[in-house]
């Protein structure tokens, strides 16, 4: 668990982080997170696992489907209850405690940067999901414009309060060459990066 850099925080953030989130992504909460779920190509019935799902801001719009939470923080898994009835598992993304080929799809929004390496939580996900399943992951990217650098330096001292470990779209990339059907969009002026690929 010590390659997750900061979750002694989630602690004090988790009670606000819906409201925070909301704000930072200047009202385009909600629209981000549907857009993961269907670029996912979740259907009712699916087994999901919704990894590092924070307050269950992804978990409580799958309806529908068999949906497993896992997350490091107790304090966020404690207000991810309060609004569904998910399952949920205390777990380090680095070594997921589920079995090969157990999930139809696997989601991560907004958690790859405060991963010790993101890599091995994607090859994490990719294991755990089934053969022609999807992982989608969404989260917010390196910039090479000096003006967009700008606006990630200010996103990130005044959201991510310098905890993040930010990577770029094509390092994200990387971790899906080995998938199916991989597509990556961009929000929010190519801040943030959704991509997901299918399993083969």
């Amino acid at each position: 668990m010590k390659n997750t850099k900061s979750h002694d925080f989630f602690r004090y953030l988790a009670p606000i982080y819906d409201t925070v989130a909301r704000i930072a992504s200047f009202g385009r909460y909600d629209s981000m997170r549907r857009s993961l779920v269907a670029q996912a190509g979740i259907n009712s019935g699916d087994r999901i696992l919704d990894l590092a799902t924070g307050t269950g801001y992804l978990s409580e719009i799958l309806d529908g489907c068999e949906i497993v939470g896992a997350d490091i923080s107790l304090h966020m898994v404690n207000q991810a209850r309060k609004k569904t009835d998910a399952a949920f598992v205390l777990s380090d993304a680095h070594a997921l405690p589920f079995a090969s080929d157990s999930f139809d799809a696997t989601v991560c929004s907004f958690a790859l940067h405060e991963m010790g390496d993101p890599k091995i939580v994607i090859s994490e996900m990719f294991r755990v999901v089934k053969p022609g399943g999807t992982v989608a992951v969404m989260d917010v990217v390196l910039q090479s414009k000096a003006t967009k650098k700008m606006l990630l330096f200010v996103y990130h001292v005044f959201v991510e309060m310098l905890t993040a470990n930010y990577m770029h779209s094509d390092d994200l990339m990387d971790s899906f060459k080995n998938a199916d059907e991989v597509m990556c969009t961009a929000s929010m002026v190519g801040l943030i990066a959704q991509i997901s690929g299918k399993k083969k």
